[in-house]
C-alpha cells in the first residue's frame, strides 16, 4: 500500500492513482469487541467499458507468460503508446526508489480509444509485489536491470500482436521498437533505464 501511494505522489499519468487510505476497525457499530482493523485504498475509478488488462496471469501451460486473448491484434499506434506509457510509469517509479516487482501484461490497464486522445493509453497498476530501494544506489541499478527486461519482454510479446498494417506512428516505428525490446532483453550490461527508453520514446500523454 505505501508503494501505491508514494507511485501515485510521482504525478506520472499512467500509474492507476490511489487517492485515499485508510484504516478502519471491523467491530465498529457491530456491538462486539474483536480489535480487528482493516487497512485499504481508495483507487481512482476506471471505467470498465473502457479499460481492460492487456493481458491475463500466466497459465500453467505459459509458466511465466501472461495469456492473452486469442487472435488479439494491435496497430502500431497501440504498441507505441502502451510501450510510451509503461516506460514513463517505469521512469516515475525508478526515479523514486520503488521497484515495481511485477511488470506483466495482466498488471497494465489500457483503452485503445485513447491512443489518439490527449490521456494516456496505459496505466500500471497492482503494486503487492512492489519494494522500496535507495534512489541512485548501485543496488537500485541493478534492479531497474531485472525490470527493464520485464518491459522488453512485454513488449515484445505486444509487437508479437501487430495488425501488419502501419509500421510507424508519431516518430515511433515497429524496427525501432523491436530494437529496443532486444536491448531490453538481452546481456545485462547493456540494458537501457527507464529513463532512456522513456527519452527514446517522447513523453507521455497527461
Amino acid at each position: 500500500m505505501a508503494a501505491s501511494v508514494l507511485a501515485s505522489r510521482t504525478g506520472c499519468a499512467s500509474i492507476a492513482r490511489t487517492l485515499a487510505r485508510f484504516t478502519r476497525t471491523d467491530d465498529e457499530g457491530s456491538g462486539k469487541t474483536t480489535n480487528k482493523t482493516t487497512n485499504g485504498l481508495v483507487m481512482e475509478f476506471l471505467d470498465p467499458a473502457r479499460w481492460a488488462n492487456l493481458g491475463r496471469p500466466p497459465a500453467f501451460d505459459s509458466v511465466t507468460r501472461d495469456v492473452y486473448e486469442e487472435g488479439v491484434k494491435r496497430s502500431c499506434a497501440e504498441i507505441a503508446a502502451l510501450a510510451r506509457c509503461v516506460a514513463a510509469a517505469g521512469a516515475a517509479l525508478h526515479a523514486a526508489g520503488v521497484h515495481h516487482g511485477d511488470l506483466y501484461a495482466h498488471n497494465v490497464l489500457f483503452d485503445k480509444g485513447a491512443v489518439q486522445g490527449p490521456g494516456p493509453a496505459a496505466k500500471l497498476s497492482d503494486f503487492g509485489a512492489a519494494f522500496f530501494y535507495p534512489p541512485g544506489s548501485a543496488l537500485g541499478a541493478e534492479l531497474e536491470k531485472t525490470e527493464t527486461r520485464a518491459f522488453g519482454v512485454l513488449l515484445e510479446e505486444a509487437l508479437a500482436q501487430h495488425d501488419g498494417e502501419a509500421d510507424e506512428h508519431d516518430g515511433v516505428s515497429v524496427a525501432a521498437l523491436a530494437a529496443l525490446a532486444a536491448r531490453c532483453v538481452g546481456d545485462r550490461g547493456g540494458r537501457p533505464t527507464f529513463a532512456a527508453i522513456a527519452a527514446e520514446l517522447g513523453e507521455e500523454r497527461s
